[in-house]
């Protein structure tokens, strides 16, 4: 790059954006990214470029995505906790089926629990396709326990928050995954 000793360059931290630049430039396109570019227009366009560097940046801060991966063992000690919570505070008398594969964890009678354990309310609530379709099928006698605890002993002592009757009465965001299986 090629500067005129008489020329003074003054380097700024600041990313125009294209509609920035369209601003100033009419129909001027920089070519790329550049780090300096010779400016021939009046003072007017000189000026509007002074202010827009000038001008403090706004920065965009992503919002952290909420993991989805379920911890299998975490499952597995909440179902435990459902069965106790179940039996002792709604008097049911549950049994579990969680290793079936039907769509829910724990049936009472007609009624049917889905169980979600998780630690911390910042990790997603995940709902396969098999459980979404028992949902939509059992209406109200399907019920949601989310069972929210840091640790194993505040999970033993926790109460879940219900969710009955979860295809009609929240709202989910559809998460379409794709596994592919090497075939031999």
């Amino acid at each position: 790059m090629y500067v005129r000793p008489s020329c003074k360059v003054k380097w700024s931290r600041r990313i125009l954006k294209t509609h920035e630049i369209a601003a100033i430039w009419r129909g001027g396109l920089l070519g790329g990214n550049q780090t300096v570019t010779k400016v021939k227009t009046d003072t007017r366009h000189v000026k509007k470029l002074i202010r827009l560097t000038k001008r403090p940046r706004r920065i965009f801060v992503p919002r952290p995505r909420l993991p989805i991966r379920p911890d299998m063992e975490w499952g597995r000690a909440a179902e435990a906790r459902a069965m106790e919570w179940l039996r002792e505070e709604k008097g049911y008398a549950p049994e579990n089926v969680a290793h079936l594969n039907t769509g829910w964890d724990i049936t009472c009678g007609e009624d049917r629990f889905e169980v979600k354990g998780r630690k911390s309310s910042r990790f997603a609530i995940r709902v396969t396709e098999n459980e979404w379709k028992a949902a939509r099928k059992f209406n109200t006698k399907y019920t949601i326990l989310i069972f929210t605890a840091p640790t194993l002993d505040k999970l033993e002592k926790a109460t879940p928050k219900e969710i009955p009757n979860p295809a009609k009465t929240q709202s989910w965001a559809r998460k379409v995954t794709y596994e592919y299986v090497l075939v031999e």
